[in-house]
């Protein structure tokens, strides 16, 4: 495997009945910048909201990692609160960043609004 794409029900069970869910992304070093987090990104909103019938796909990224951070929004994420120096990598406090896509957003970038 080069990787992993996961996608969880974001508060446990409830969480089905409020159409919410939480993905989570991590490539091998070497795999990295080839496209291949865009297409399992874009494969995974299509099925979420196409055939799991999400309403929001949240995800989280941490601050020392700026590139991800500028992918999720090229693909349409948009950030939807910090935990200030949540996280401590490389002797350093870091953010954690949310972010989130709703299904009107998903169906504008598709050109499915109607």
């Amino acid at each position: 495997p080069i990787g992993f794409l996961v996608l969880w029900y974001r508060r446990g069970v409830e969480s089905a009945f409020h159409r919410t869910a939480e993905m989570g992304l991590v490539f091998g070093s070497g795999y990295r910048g080839n496209g291949y987090g865009t297409e399992a990104i874009n494969w995974l909103l299509d099925w979420g909201f196409m055939r799991a019938g999400l309403h929001l796909i949240g995800l989280q990224a941490f601050g020392y990692n700026p590139d991800v951070i500028r992918l999720y929004k090229r693909l349409g994420f948009v950030e939807e609160g910090r935990e200030r120096e949540a996280i401590p990598f490389e002797r350093k406090w870091w953010d954690t960043v949310h972010m989130g896509m709703l299904e009107h957003e998903w169906e504008k970038l598709r050109g499915l609004d109607k």
